[in-house]
């Protein structure tokens, strides 16, 4: 439903390069990290009567919120239901449902709390409360939502090993296409399957700067951090056109 638990990092770039002058045998990026917490943003938008598009991270779906199983992205369907002052939405994919969430909208319309929940393809359930503050102006749930959340459901690793002479490979095995092959030669490549570009450049032992451009102008850039002790790794995306950035926050294994 959202970027954690339904499109969970379809924005980001399926390859990119960078520029570094540490050896890779001491490059202290290399490891395996646990996401921990991350922004999550969500909008929905009224676009005709009981009618709303809503977008989670993969793009805008439009339902008629009446509580019937409507097509949506990637092969499933989704309902939302009024509930009283509340709406009920429930995603499905093969006849499964794998989650379900009730909204409810503080007296001053500027919180939405969710009472959500994941399902396994067991049907075992991961349940969490999350808070979503208003950052767009809207009417009743209809406008721009943001919260800092901890993922449910199956375990999300980043992997992190040495790419060729000096490079870095950044990848999420459980994303089959999620993959950031980093060339530390400060050359900019043609992403793979993709009518864009990416350069990078290596701004400390710590951090790493990734520029994506499509027909010469930036979209999108994404930073890699480490703390101080080495135990976390903050990603940070700043797409053109968004007001706010997402955040990804990893824990070393």
């Amino acid at each position: 439903m959202r970027r954690a638990k339904w499109a969970f990092f379809q924005l980001l770039l399926v390859s990119a390069l960078a520029t570094s002058p540490l050896r890779a045998e001491a490059d202290p990026f290399v490891g395996q990290w646990k996401l921990v917490k991350q922004t999550d943003q969500m909008t929905v938008t009224k676009v005709g009567a009981n009618t709303y598009g809503f977008d989670f991270g993969g793009g805008v779906e439009t339902i008629v919120v009446n509580g019937t199983q409507q097509p949506a992205s990637a092969g499933t369907t989704l309902s939302v239901a009024a509930d009283g002052p509340n709406w009920r939405v429930v995603r499905t994919k093969g006849g499964r449902k794998i989650l379900a969430a009730t909204w409810t909208l503080s007296k001053n319309g500027k919180s939405l709390k969710d009472n959500y929940t994941a399902f396994s393809p067991d049907g075992s359930p991961s349940s969490a409360n999350y808070v979503y503050e208003r950052r767009a102006a809207g009417s009743g749930f209809a406008g721009r939502w943001l919260s800092v959340i901890t993922p449910l459901g199956s375990e999300i690793t980043l992997q992190v090993r040495h790419y060729e002479s000096n490079g870095l490979s950044f990848a999420i095995p459980s994303l089959s296409n999620w993959i950031i092959n980093a060339n530390f030669d400060g050359k900019e490549r043609p992403n793979a399957g993709a009518s864009s570009s990416s350069s990078a450049r290596r701004l400390s032992a710590h951090a790493v700067e990734i520029t994506r451009k499509s027909k010469g102008k930036i979209t999108q850039t994404r930073r890699f951090e480490l703390s101080r002790d080495l135990k976390t790794l903050t990603m940070i995306v700043n797409t053109v056109g968004t007001d706010e950035p997402l955040i990804y926050i990893f824990e070393r294994r």
